[in-house]
């Protein structure tokens, strides 16, 4: 009975060390979870920053054109109509050098022109 008791007793052993390791791959599991998530929410939050600043930044565009003033069913309108004509190079092109223009001419510099 001799070996068969320290047959048993290494079973116990390694059943034992089977049951920590399961407990620590569940640890790990969740530490890993937890950190994705994390991770997700720290992606999430800096994109939600980003579209928040571009949408300040639009806002501003939009008085600057003088468009501020119009119904929001107008401007919309007046943004479809701009969106219709993105495939069209020349216009891309004329909006970019009016922009540029207008830029130039911001209330900053148009005070410090005076």
């Amino acid at each position: 009975m001799g070996a068969q008791d320290t047959l048993a007793k290494r079973i116990e052993e390694a059943e034992r060390k089977a049951q920590q390791a399961a407990a620590n791959v569940k640890q790990l599991k969740a530490k890993k979870a937890a950190s994705e998530a994390r991770q997700k929410a720290i992606a999430a939050a800096r994109a939600k920053t980003l579209e928040d600043r571009r949408k300040s930044e639009v806002g501003s565009l939009v008085k600057l054109a003088g468009l501020l003033d119009l119904d929001n069913t107008t401007l919309l309108g007046a943004l479809l109509m701009a969106a219709d004509k993105l495939d069209d190079l020349a216009y891309l092109a004329e909006a970019r050098e009016r922009g540029s223009a207008a830029s130039l001419q911001t209330p900053r510099s148009s005070a410090s022109n005076s």
